[in-house]
């Protein structure tokens, strides 16, 4: 069994938002210098991660990215979902034997790996349509969506712009993701009733 402590937590957000901030900084002088800008997509991944807090207050302080609604509206999002994660960590350490489990970290491993794939594919897709090369068929995507991928792919369509006029995924995802979340609920059952008899 894995146990994560508060302050591993806290170090996991210092440096994905230590590296949020070098990101934007890089993209601010590039868009200066007219050179190729950094993706947004990795910008909003590295807030989700653990560092919105620093990214947001580099964004306002460097009047980057400020219009944004991604980002203005987004990291505070993420902000409150950190807050939940830490006030967790430090409440209910010792849940964290029981949460990171072996069988319960295949599970989050599995989706994570699905989601980066998802993400992937769909980003490459849109490069794909720019450069007027090989594109990445919707099936495959919808398939992706289904097995797990349905978050980090509209996530992503939504963050690049693309496909979202499209009703099957902008349908279709959603739903997708409330399935999900459903098998991910049930699978969770166990813990979520431990955590409910320690409250």
């Amino acid at each position: 069994m894995i146990y994560m402590p508060w302050w591993l937590l806290l170090l996991l957000f210092a440096l994905f938002g230590a590296a949020g901030v070098a990101l934007l900084m890089l993209d601010k002088k590039r868009a200066q210098n007219r050179g190729k800008r950094i993706s947004e997509l990795w910008l909003f991944l590295l807030g989700l991660a653990g560092g919105a807090l620093p990214m947001y207050i580099a964004m306002w302080k460097m009047r980057h990215k400020t219009r944004y609604v991604i980002f203005k509206y987004g990291f505070p999002l993420m902000m409150l979902l950190h807050a939940g994660a830490m006030a967790i960590a430090l409440k209910f350490g010792p849940i964290y034997n029981y949460y990171f489990s072996l069988q319960l970290s295949m599970v989050v491993a599995v989706f994570a790996v699905i989601n980066i794939i998802a993400a992937a594919a769909t980003n490459w897709d849109k490069k794909s349509a720019q450069r007027g090369s090989w594109r990445v068929p919707e099936a495959w995507l919808m398939f992706l969506g289904a097995i797990g991928g349905a978050f980090a792919m509209l996530l992503t369509m939504c963050v690049i712009r693309h496909k979202t006029r499209y009703l099957k995924f902008m349908v279709g995802l959603p739903v997708m993701m409330l399935c999900q979340a459903l098998v991910l609920t049930y699978i969770f059952s166990e813990w979520c009733q431990f955590v409910v008899i320690w409250i």
